[in-house]
């Protein structure tokens, strides 16, 4: 045993020798299938066809792995992953190691743990990033630090801890999205008592308090953990003025009653319960129900003491005490005053002015205030005790001048109104307002006139206390030199009406620059920033009068004749003429530009595309104008910006583009056209890789030479498959970028698939019926190589439904499609179900008339269509020489033979081959029955004979007739008649049985017959 067990280890040490001296495991892997490899490395290849993924489905083990090596241990030589994973399609093949995170075996059996690095990068390759806000998630965490295989998720308990120890199964994603925890999401379905357990004052208010809040749960007020439902949600506000965030100033979310009072509680709040109390006076003006009430019922009702805000040592009304007997709280302002006579000090208390102005202008109205205040806030007019300046002044007209309590000190308002001054200055008013400007518009009679002058007021009050016109001495009280270069020139009456100071009449000031620069400094630094020939003039040449100018086109020539002088300000300033600005605001028209730069315009109005339809015009591009513009055009990526589309990464657009013309394209200096061709046109990029062809390995170039859009003709390299071809006509067949992929078309020319295919179209032109009359498109949908439908199915112009013919399978067995009437059926197994659906009447005639034709297949004598094998192929004929059609003679019927039917014309020697005695008998004898044909008696059906009575008279008389009605009784043989016995056979016996009797017949053309001597024949 042990010496068995010796050898076997020295025989296969010597093996193994060889196999590795010999490189037996070099093998040659292209010729291997993955069942070659499975018989060594069954452990890799069972997970593989387990868990491969895409590596099991569309790869075999060569497509990885390129050799084997030569020696065990040797390297082996694998495929880079990034040869079919290509890091330029997706950021997440761009890391440094797969085998890092997958097997190549199972790659979808994805390990993280074992990577080093930021990972974030590679896992966003094919996930979208789930990071929308800054989290600690975000910020510290690497996605392996959680998921630690590619499919799996941890617990969030794993790492944190939870609210509570009692915490239901994962209860952490109700509230928290794990890739942003903070803050919370929806809490929608969340239980109470979760929330509870971080917000126990909450639960503490809930507990207590009373009404409909208590029977809430937290997510029907907060969907989510951060928002808190507006009040008004669930209920209407106190005011139109409240909204539902002021419910918060009286009351707890959690404990909504009792109401309590803060010191944002509103006013309006309060009123929309407490109609009937409506407060007065500073209460209204200053105070709120809050500043007053310190608590809310049922709470006890606190209300602070008057004294607290009106103390007897801020004012000595407040001293005289009882307020309440004149006040009332919410109406602190007492409506009648009329039982208050004689009570001057105690409004004195509040009004110490009025006193004042009383005791230091006495008049008229130095009286009891009761007087003229009935009530505490009536004031009464002027007017109902003095007359007005005019009809059309009203009491508050009165306050513009007067003051209520010292009415002759008399001192105007800004805002007097002019029309009571225009009643005494009818000439100045009317002045001002037609041309007052900002005299009329900005001031009033009152700011330039601070007095009333005396000859006025005098006349009615002596003792009036002011004097004088109240005009200013100077201008300049308003127009201060120190403000304005202008108001230092003097002597402003000199081109100024006061009431008039913009109806200017300049005076004959040579030059008007002084003057005018003085107001008009922009002007002076505008002409020094541009210089131009502008600067040089003087201002009158373009303005003959203040705010008049000339316009541009009294001095220059219109850039076209639809120009008018609004126009020239769209590019050109006055002061600046040659500072064009070219802003994309302004509505530049076109045709301005074309005055000067006719040949761009022209060019964008022929190829501009959208250049010239889509831009607001030249200006969207050309934002200044050269001489003094920085810049001439935009960059092209403002508009093209290179995010948008993989062309506008490239650079040197105007290398292609003319920007007037974009799409009239020159490649004249470009040496390879595909890598730029291809930034646009990928889809024909992906057809000449998808298909490959000649074409696939060409430069752009040398198919589109020239402009942009343009490509060579087919014809120019290719030959033409009929002489009359256009290049057009190959496009029915053909496209570009994948030639070989030939599709046909309707409008096809029949004449170009005969030039390759001629003989298929000889043979459908000679013998393809109604296929004939189609053209080769109508079956030929598509073409090889790359076609799936060469041929369409039969039923699709042959609809089963139509006819049962079509309903049979496997049409090619008897029909070929390009002489579909050259029917062989010679290799139809069993035709005659197919046959029978178009020859109803031959189902008929064999099921009518059995045979043994209606057992064979028709196939046996049919094995063309419409044609017949002839009798004699199966049959022997009856006679030598005999045709097809001789056999019709009788057999009429090729399905039914057995029905046998004789025409006129039918030879005897026919019959011969099966009758041969009766024929030689007939021929032998010497009746007249021998000169007869055998058609003659038998016709009609085979077998089939002619009664004697219908060629002969009864030649015996009645009696004898009567008593031998059969003519054979006598007459034997038909085809013998001289072969007649009298009915007795050769032993004298009669031919019935019975014993002859001597006949003897009379009549006219039958001779009597008579007895004959022995051996004598009688005739």
């Amino acid at each position: 045993m042990k010496i068995s067990l010796l050898v076997r280890a020295i025989i296969l040490s010597a093996f193994l020798f060889c196999c590795m001296s010999t490189n037996l495991l070099a093998v040659d892997m292209s010729g291997l299938i993955d069942g070659d490899c499975s018989k060594c490395h069954s452990k890799i290849t069972v997970p593989l066809s387990e868990h491969g993924g895409a590596h099991a489905e569309s790869l075999s083990c060569q497509d990885c792995h390129l050799d084997h090596p030569r020696l065990r241990g040797d390297a082996v030589t694998i495929l880079a992953c990034s040869e079919c994973h290509d890091p330029a399609k997706n950021n997440h093949f761009n890391g440094a190691n797969c085998i890092t995170c997958h097997n190549a075996h199972f790659p979808l059996g994805i390990d993280l743990d074992g990577f080093a690095g930021a990972i974030a990068p590679i896992c966003l390759g094919c996930h979208e990033d789930p990071f929308v806000a800054e989290s600690a998630h975000a910020e510290s965490l690497q996605c392996n630090e959680c998921h630690e295989q590619h499919a799996t998720i941890p617990g969030c308990l794993d790492c944190h801890e939870g609210h509570s120890d009692g915490q239901i199964e994962e209860p952490c994603l109700s509230c928290h999205a794990a890739h942003d925890p903070v803050p919370s999401i929806a809490m929608t379905g969340l239980d109470a008592d979760e929330c509870i357990l971080c917000h126990q004052q909450t639960g503490e208010n809930f507990v207590a308090g009373e009404g409909s809040h208590v029977e809430q749960s937290c997510d029907e007020c907060h969907g989510d953990h951060t928002e808190t439902l507006n009040c008004f949600a669930c209920h209407e506000g106190h005011s139109e003025q409240m909204d539902g965030n002021s419910c918060t100033s009286c009351h707890n979310h959690h404990l909504p009653l009792p109401a309590f009072i803060s010191a944002t509680t509103n006013s309006d709040d309060c009123i929309a319960c407490h109609t009937d109390i409506a407060a007065g006076g500073a209460h209204q003006q200053t105070l709120g129900c809050v500043d007053c009430h310190q608590n809310h019922p049922p709470g006890e009702i606190v209300v602070v003491a008057c004294g607290d805000c009106h103390a007897a040592d801020d004012d000595p009304h407040f001293a005289v005490g009882g307020c309440v007997d004149c006040h009332d709280h919410h109406q602190p302002l007492p409506q009648n005053l009329s039982g208050m006579a004689d009570q001057r000090a105690v409004c004195a208390g509040c009004h110490p002015q009025v006193e004042e102005q009383l005791t230091a202008y006495a008049g008229g109205h130095d009286q009891d205030c009761v007087n003229c205040h009935d009530r505490h806030d009536s004031v009464p007019s002027c007017l109902d005790c003095h007359e007005g300046h005019d009809d059309k002044m009203g009491a508050d007209d009165c306050h513009s001048c007067h003051q209520t309590h010292a009415p002759e000190l008399i001192s105007f308002q800004a805002d007097l109104a002019p029309e009571l001054c225009s009643v005494c200055h009818e000439d100045e008013a009317a002045a001002v307002s037609a041309s007052g400007a900002g005299h009329r518009d900005d001031i009033a009679c009152t700011e330039c006139h601070q007095q009333h002058p005396a000859f006025s007021c005098t006349e009615c009050h002596s003792d009036h206390p002011q004097q004088g016109d109240g005009v200013p001495d100077s201008c300049f009280g308003c127009h201060s030199p120190a403000t304005d270069a202008h108001f230092t020139v003097g002597n402003c009456q000199q081109c100024h009406d006061p009431h008039q100071p913009l109806d200017i009449d300049l005076p004959p000031r040579e030059p008007h620059l002084q003057v005018c620069v003085s107001c008009h400094q922009p002007v002076v630094e505008a002409f020094a920033a541009k210089p131009s020939g502008h600067s040089e003039q003087d201002c009158s040449e373009c303005h003959s009068d203040h705010k008049v100018t000339r316009i541009c086109t009294d001095c220059h020539t219109a850039h076209d004749d639809t120009m008018t002088a609004a126009d020239c300000q769209l590019c050109h300033q006055p002061h600046q003429p040659q500072e064009i600005n070219l802003a994309p605001a302004v509505n530049i028209p076109k045709q301005l530009c074309a005055a000067c730069h006719d040949e761009q315009a022209e060019h964008l109005a022929a190829n501009g595309v959208k250049h010239q339809h889509e831009l607001a015009g030249c200006v969207s591009c050309h934002p200044q104008h050269k001489l003094n513009g920085e810049t001439l055009s935009v960059a092209c990526n403002d508009c093209h910006p290179r995010f948008r589309r993989r062309h506008f990464l490239l650079e040197d657009c105007a290398g292609c583009h003319d920007p007037h013309q974009p799409l009239q394209l020159q490649f004249d200096q470009q040496t390879e056209l595909k890598p730029l061709c291809v930034s646009c046109h990928g889809s024909q990029d992906r057809l000449l890789e998808q298909y490959p062809s000649a074409h696939s390995e060409f430069d752009c170039g040398k198919c589109h030479a020239g402009e942009h859009g343009a490509a060579m003709k087919c014809l120019d390299c290719h030959e033409a498959h009929i002489p009359e071809q256009k290049n057009n006509d190959c496009s029915r067949c053909h496209l570009p970028h994948q030639p070989k992929n030939i599709k046909t078309r309707p409008r096809q020319v029949e004449a170009v698939c005969v030039s390759c295919h001629q003989e298929p179209a000889e043979k459908l032109k000679q013998q393809g019926g109604a296929h004939k009359k189609k053209v080769c498109i109508s079956c030929h949908v598509s073409h090889p190589p790359y076609g799936e439908k060469v041929l369409p199915a039969c039923s699709s112009c042959h609809d089963p439904d139509d006819n049962d013919h079509f309903a049979a399978a496997d049409c090619q067995s008897c029909h070929l499609a390009h002489q579909p009437l050259d029917r062989d059926m010679s290799q139809a197994e069993n035709s005659a179900p197919v046959c029978l659906t178009c020859h109803a009447e031959v189902a008929e005639t064999f099921s009518a008339m059995r045979s043994a034709h209606a057992g064979e297949n028709c196939s046996s004598c049919h094995p063309q269509h419409g044609g017949a094998m002839s009798c004699n192929d199966c049959h022997e004929p009856h006679q030598s020489g005999q045709s097809y059609t001789d056999c019709l003679n009788c057999h009429s019927v090729p399905h039914a033979p057995n029905q046998v039917a004789f025409n006129e014309e039918l030879p005897a020697t026919y019959c011969q081959s099966c009758h041969a005695t009766q024929v030689d008998v007939l021929a032998s004898g010497e009746t007249a029955h021998s000169e007869l044909t055998c058609i003659e008696c038998h016709a009609g059906e085979h077998g089939s004979a002619l009664d004697c009575s219908s060629c002969h008279e009864p030649p015996h008389d009645a009696g004898l007739h009567e008593k031998y009605p059969d003519c054979l009784k006598c007459h034997i043989d038909p085809h013998d008649l001289a072969d007649w016995r009298g009915g007795e056979d050769d032993t004298g016996a009669s031919a019935s049985g019975e014993d002859a009797v001597p006949v003897t017949v009379e009549t006219e053309n039958i001779p009597v017959a008579t007895e004959a001597a022995d051996g004598e024949d009688v005739k």
